[in-house]
């Protein structure tokens, strides 16, 4: 699973699901400056500077807009950081921008996977602001590109070798 922004929301979400459900397998999430928590009390929702590309309250407007009920934030398959527990969910590979109101949640969410066993790697790309990956021709958007590509070959690499011979 990939998601950037909010379908990070939907690919951390679907794993859960998945999880909980018995299926599919999944080899891998990958969440890119993803939205885990209906809450903008963390320090990067207090301001990471006005000339970012996303603002927090940008952010509290697409939650209203997405959850029919306020209390349905409270809900794990919304907001994928307050589930009991996170463990027995795929790899995961964060990519968290520096200058992004959801910073602090993406970097809260991939602590919470470490805490409970899930193998995770989180990269902050400092100086970097929400949608970063998009603008190609900067080289930590490059980079980022090329861990992501890492994440999803390495996948489907122990994918491969746990299949079994036909």
């Amino acid at each position: 699973m990939v998601g950037a922004s909010a379908c990070g929301n939907l690919a951390a979400v679907v794993a859960l699901m998945a999880r909980d459900r018995g299926g599919p397998a999944l080899a891998v999430q990958v969440l890119i400056y993803p939205v885990i928590d209906f809450s903008f009390d963390t320090p990067s929702h207090g301001g990471t500077g006005e000339a970012n590309v996303l603002q927090s309250d940008e952010v509290r407007y697409y939650w209203y807009e997405y959850l029919g009920d306020e209390a349905d934030g409270a809900n794990p398959y919304a907001s994928p950081i307050r589930a009991e527990s996170l463990a027995s969910l795929p790899p995961a590979r964060l990519v968290i921008a520096e200058y992004d109101p959801l910073r602090d949640e993406g970097e809260a969410y991939a602590a919470r996977l470490v805490a409970d066993g899930v193998p995770t790697v989180a990269t902050r790309y400092d100086g970097m602001m929400h949608s970063f990956v998009t603008f190609t021709s900067l080289t930590d958007a490059q980079r980022a590109l090329a861990e992501i590509g890492d994440a999803l070959r390495d996948a489907l690499h122990a994918d491969a070798q746990q299949a079994p011979a036909s």
